[in-house]
């Protein structure tokens, strides 16, 4: 079983990609403290209405809690092979005080988004 949960807040905007045909996916990172002298920061992808919804109700600092499954990939960069990390968001919660959410619209969705599981191998990377 591959399953993660972060809380944190975004390290900046989320930014749109597309892939396939009209399938739309979001990256962003969370910051997550760990303790007061120690921060993690995850990268994070999520594809199609999930994506949707982080695009439009998550900018730079907004608060997050996410689940979904840690993948590790790799590739080569300059003759050597690397590897990267990253969390595959099935779904997120809202988080943060009544003011920190004031900025979204008034239309907010359920407080979780509907999972979306992506197989692995539609997945472009």
């Amino acid at each position: 079983m591959n399953k993660i949960i972060i809380h944190g807040r975004l390290t900046k905007d989320p930014e749109q990609k597309t892939y396939g045909e009209n399938k739309i996916l979001c990256s962003f990172s969370i910051a997550s403290n760990e303790s007061k002298d120690h921060t993690d920061f995850f990268n994070c992808t999520a594809f199609n209405k999930t994506a949707e919804l982080i695009l439009q109700y998550f900018k730079l600092g907004k608060e997050i809690l996410v689940y979904g499954k840690f993948k590790i990939g790799s590739y080569e960069k300059d003759g050597e092979s690397k590897k990267s990390y990253k969390v595959i968001v099935n779904e997120f919660d809202f988080c943060g005080t009544k003011e920190d959410n004031e900025n979204t619209t008034q239309a907010t969705p359920q407080a979780t988004a509907p999972v979306v599981e992506e197989d692995d191998e539609d997945l472009p990377f």
